[in-house]
């Protein structure tokens, strides 16, 4: 019998490389505020914000991101390094690294956006994880505009959260598919 390869494996850390591209560009979720007065814009990879068009981002998020890049890139690499030599004796301690992370990593996503909707909801602001909804904002007192705004605020998951899901999905195959393979 020739060499074992995980192919699955090999997909899965394709794919990281893959997720991680385009998570650069385009966002997993989006907040829009108003007629894109602000936006919102998250990924494991990239959080930015927009205010009437102009973009920023915080630095302590900017350091974050750039570790979760770095952190995906290894996690793509351990991946294939993995599937090509499943049966050395470091592989094991690779695959389960690799899948474990992405694994966690996209559960730490959604669960953070869960805690911060919530949060916002402990405040009286009613943000939507998903949907469209009118929220009302109290205006500080030195500002004169009322004693709340209105707005139409919008919020939807990207075309990247779901193939992060296909992406998770394929990691935990590879794990599942390792034990079949016979090497350890």
């Amino acid at each position: 019998m020739g060499r074992a390869i995980n192919w699955l494996g090999l997909v899965a850390g394709i794919s990281v490389f893959v997720l991680l591209f385009v998570s650069v560009f385009l966002p997993w979720w989006q907040l829009t505020i108003g007629s894109n007065f602000i936006g919102v814009y998250v990924s494991p990879v990239v959080t930015s914000f927009e205010v009437y068009g102009l973009g920023f981002t915080l630095p302590l998020l900017w350091a974050w991101n750039l570790s979760n890049i770095l952190l995906f890139s290894a996690c793509g690499v351990f991946m294939l390094i993995y599937s090509l030599f499943p049966a050395k004796v470091y592989s094991k301690y690779l695959l389960c690294f690799s899948y474990k992370t992405v694994l966690c990593a996209f559960v730490g996503f959604v669960v953070g956006l869960v805690v911060v909707v919530g949060v916002a909801g402990f405040f009286g602001i009613n943000v939507p994880l998903v949907g469209s909804a009118v929220v009302d904002f109290s205006v500080p007192s030195f500002i004169p505009l009322g004693d709340s705004l209105s707005s139409l605020v919008t919020a939807t998951f990207l075309g990247p959260f779901f193939f992060a899901i296909v992406v998770v999905g394929l990691c935990v195959a590879a794990r599942v598919y390792h034990g079949r393979l016979g090497v350890a």
